[in-house]
C-alpha cells in the first residue's frame, strides 16, 4: 500500500513496536522508517537464549 502525505504505518507480520511508534512515517516528500532490532514477529529476541539455571 502507499502512504500518503503525513501517514504513517505499522507492517504487519513484523515485532510489535515497543511505543506508540509506526515503522514507517511519511511526512511530505520524508519516508522516516523506525530502529529495526533483531525482534521476531512473535517479540522474542534472535539470538537469545533462556539460561535456566539460577
Amino acid at each position: 500500500s502507499t502512504l500518503s502525505s503525513n501517514d504513517a504505518k505499522v507492517v504487519d507480520g513484523k515485532a510489535t513496536p515497543l511505543g506508540s511508534f509506526p515503522h514507517v512515517k511519511r511526512a511530505g516528500d520524508f519516508l522516516y522508517v523506525s530502529g529495526t532490532s533483531s525482534r521476531r514477529p512473535d517479540n522474542t529476541i534472535a539470538g537469545a537464549e533462556l539460561d535456566s539455571t539460577s
